[in-house]
């Protein structure tokens, strides 16, 4: 593999994460093994470990992830859209399968987002 610069590194790793997230969300909102409210446990302990991993990583890993956030705003708020989309799809399944009271999902879970 070949980038002409550490800015074409850094995005194709991005999007690379980025298609592995959405993977796993959409696997995980698949598993019809699973009641709503057990997704959701899974969904939050998967965040609270992706930012967990992000704290324990090295200095030059945060550096990276810096130099992501600060050059490709646009990623980072790609990326807050699928969370929000996510959750609230979980939230409908919820409320669907009668687990969670009706709510606005979508103002649910950007409320959950800006939480975070």
């Amino acid at each position: 593999l070949y980038f002409e610069n550490k800015r074409d590194l850094v995005l194709a790793i991005s999007k690379d994460c980025r298609a592995c997230y959405e993977a796993d969300v959409e696997a995980l909102l698949a598993d019809a093994s699973l009641g709503a409210a057990e997704r959701l446990e899974r969904f939050a302990l998967a965040e609270f470990d992706r930012v967990e991993a992000y704290r324990r990583a090295p200095d030059h890993s945060r550096d990276v992830v810096h130099y992501w956030r600060t050059e490709f705003p646009e990623e980072l708020e790609a990326m807050d859209r699928d969370f929000e989309a996510a959750l609230a799809r979980l939230l409908l399944m919820g409320i669907a399968q009668g687990e969670f009271r009706p709510t606005d999902a979508a103002e649910t879970a950007r409320m959950l987002r800006l939480a975070t």
